[in-house]
């Protein structure tokens, strides 16, 4: 893992991170806690690291960007309201 080794370094590179970014999809409420939904939830947790890293470093913003390029904004704003309506159900 990048991010432990290199605390400076990118979590990810942009080819890598643009096609992060291309592979997610919405995921049904009735799925959010199972297999798939972990997997694209450790997916968005290391996009919003390195974006967090881009801002803090004043570098390009390739998250954000590939986010837009790829329309992948709306799934994000589904992804945290059915996150939190998970949580809620759940507890």
């Amino acid at each position: 893992n990048m991010a432990s080794s290199e605390a400076k370094g990118p979590v990810l590179l942009q080819p890598e991170a643009d096609r992060l970014v291309e592979q997610l999809k919405v995921i049904k409420l009735e799925e959010i806690g199972g297999k798939a939904w972990m997997k694209q939830h450790q997916t968005i947790e290391k996009l919003n690291m390195q974006a967090q890293m881009c801002v803090m470093q004043n570098s390009d913003e390739f998250i954000v960007e590939s986010l837009i390029d790829h329309e992948k904004v709306q799934l994000l704003i589904h992804d945290l309201l059915a996150t939190e309506v998970f949580k809620e159900k759940a507890w």
